[in-house]
């Protein structure tokens, strides 16, 4: 099988929060990959040889002309992107009774972004746009939005044109992929279980894929491809914020020798090479 040749050549493959380690034969039997994934020892039930992965490193070259997909795509993810920098603008909350949706109307002029409230997904919840309420405080508009939207189960999308103000499940249903690369925070790929069980085990713990939720990490090199809601995706900025305050001290690599050739020291019979080990 094609997995088998793969894990043979690599030993072992990480795929997202997954490690495949190829076991020992034991009585004959054939040599089989073992799987560790979020904690779970199975493999992936689709055959990976079918989806046309090369089982052996292969080096690709980067097309010279750019697809516009690709520069359309970039375009748009600048505008989400500075859409998401407004969610950090302060903004200003004295509501005695206001409506939701005129709050948050209130709150994107401020902020000046277009913030809008999906009527449908309000519907199924049986929540009233006209909701009253009652707030005074000056804060960050992402900080405010969870403020008055998780006690009624709704949170908010990070749109091309801005805010959608929607339901937690319309939110679960219609997730945002975004990349976060580990090398901020720590050195080398050694800490990097470590860190996916970080985030799944202490940012909203049920809502990712191994505890029957929807949202998913995966591990590409450095990055961590997430596929969760904006606010999820907000907590694990703060996360790395906080973890990168600290991974000087307690991220550190494994020690790496290194054998070197000492200069050359003259003896009574000639000369003599002496071979010494440095730990860095």
């Amino acid at each position: 099988m094609a997995n088998s040749r793969m894990l043979t050549v690599l030993g072992m493959i990480i795929v997202g929060s997954c490690t495949f380690q190829l076991a020992k034969p034991t009585h004959g039997q054939p040599e089989s990959p073992v799987g560790l994934c979020g904690g779970i020892g199975q493999l992936p039930e689709e055959d990976e040889s079918r989806r046309g992965f090369p089982a052996v490193t292969v080096a690709w070259e980067k097309p010279a002309l750019v697809p516009t997909w690709l520069t359309d795509a970039q375009q748009q993810i600048e505008a989400i992107e500075r859409n998401r920098r407004k969610l950090k603008v302060d903004v200003h909350a004295d509501a005695d009774g206001i409506a939701l949706d005129a709050l948050i109307r209130q709150w994107g002029k401020q902020a000046g972004i277009a913030v809008w409230i999906n009527a449908a997904e309000l519907d199924l919840l049986g929540v009233d746009p006209d909701t009253l309420v009652t707030l005074h405080a000056t804060a960050r508009l992402a900080e405010l939005l969870d403020l008055v939207l998780e006690p009624l189960e709704l949170t908010y999308r990070v749109r091309e044109v801005g805010l959608e103000i929607t339901s937690r499940d319309g939110a679960d249903a219609n997730p945002t992929v975004r990349f976060f690369d580990m090398a901020l925070v720590i050195a080398t790929s050694e800490h990097a279980r470590p860190l996916v069980y970080a985030i799944e085990e202490s940012i909203d713990p049920h809502s990712w894929v191994r505890t029957g939720g929807t949202s998913n990490i995966q591990v590409v090199g450095s990055m961590l491809v997430v596929s969760a809601p904006d606010s999820t995706h907000r907590k694990i900025e703060v996360f790395f914020a906080q973890l990168a305050r600290h991974s000087g001290r307690h991220f550190k690599p494994s020690p790496v020798t290194h054998t070197r050739q000492a200069p050359a020291k003259q003896t009574g019979n000639g000369i003599a090479k002496k071979t010494e080990s440095q730990t860095e």
